[in-house]
């Protein structure tokens, strides 16, 4: 059975990146761009890329959804930041974010609600 993700769009004046799967349990942050080749965003501050045949682009974003810096992962490697509490995976066919730039967030259905700023569920108090 295939894991169902909430989809977003992501942009900023600049760039866009078209339904985003938003990881939210244990199994779809372990998949990562595995299940969601468009691109996934994760609510943690590291990523490895261990199973995976080509890089891709790490995109780290803080709480309030300022890029904090994007590189391109190799496969086979692990990278962190711990400032972040989110990383947006996708493919090299997108171009990485500047650092500094501010993400908005809109559901991906057709009545365009705002999702609001970016969470992490794991780092919220209970």
């Amino acid at each position: 059975m295939k894991a169902s993700y909430r989809r977003v769009h992501l942009f900023t004046d600049t760039w866009f990146l078209r339904n985003v799967a938003v990881a939210g349990s244990f199994r779809q942050r372990l998949c990562g761009i595995h299940a969601a080749p468009g691109g996934v965003l994760i609510p943690t501050s590291s990523i490895h890329t261990m199973g995976l045949r080509t890089p891709i682009v790490a995109t780290f974003i803080d709480g309030s959804g300022r890029v904090l810096g994007s590189q391109v992962v190799p496969k086979r490697s692990i990278v962190t930041d711990r400032r972040a509490q989110w990383i947006l995976e996708h493919q090299l066919d997108h171009e990485p974010l500047r650092p500094d730039a501010v993400l908005r967030v809109v559901a991906s259905s057709d009545h365009g609600r705002s999702t609001g700023g970016l969470r992490n569920a794991d780092r919220e108090p209970r």
